[in-house]
């Protein structure tokens, strides 16, 4: 699992800045953790999508941003399912003497009702069916998003603005 614990450095100054009370800030703060959930959420798509080379809307589903605790709560957790993907998923089509799903060519494997499968021997049964692991190319991915620098910056940004629009509301 991985967590983002942003440097809350600058957010005395920007507090410090306008005359706010201790609950304008906390509401700024819930505000800005939800959202930038949102933002790790839809960058690491991306990046898992060009790392994968696989499909955005594929791996949507394998995604939830979970708000924590209760109504008072600061917290956000993005969950992941990073367990091998079906090739069912990446439009799978016969070719030569294999299959090519997404970016896969795997020599050997036959479609049956949609699925991709391969035969472990000679004989005709047992069959396995084929997926693409993910995890490592997906951590990868995620790691990239969350060292680039970038979501520490956005984070002060967004916490400014929504403390401005807070109290600029409070005091009209």
């Amino acid at each position: 699992m991985i967590e983002l614990r942003p440097a809350l450095v600058g957010l005395d100054r920007i507090a410090g800045q306008l005359d706010v009370t201790p609950m304008q800030v906390d509401r700024a703060l819930r505000i800005t953790v939800n959202r930038m959930a949102a933002w790790v959420r839809r960058k690491s798509a991306r990046a898992l999508s060009s790392e994968l080379k696989v499909a955005l809307d594929v791996l949507r589903y394998r995604m939830r941003t979970l708000r924590g605790g209760g109504a008072g709560s600061r917290k956000s957790t993005l969950w992941f399912g990073l367990n091998p993907l079906a090739l069912k998923y990446l439009d799978p089509r016969a070719v030569g003497r294999g299959v090519k799903a997404g970016p896969l060519y795997v020599k050997g494997a036959f479609l049956a009702k949609g699925q991709v499968f391969k035969r472990r021997g000679a004989a005709r049964l047992p069959i396995d069916q084929v997926v693409y692991p993910i995890q490592q190319k997906a951590d990868r991915a995620l790691e990239g998003v969350i060292d680039s620098g970038e979501f520490e910056r956005r984070f002060l940004d967004t916490f400014e603005r929504e403390l401005y629009r807070i109290w600029n509301r409070a005091s009209t």
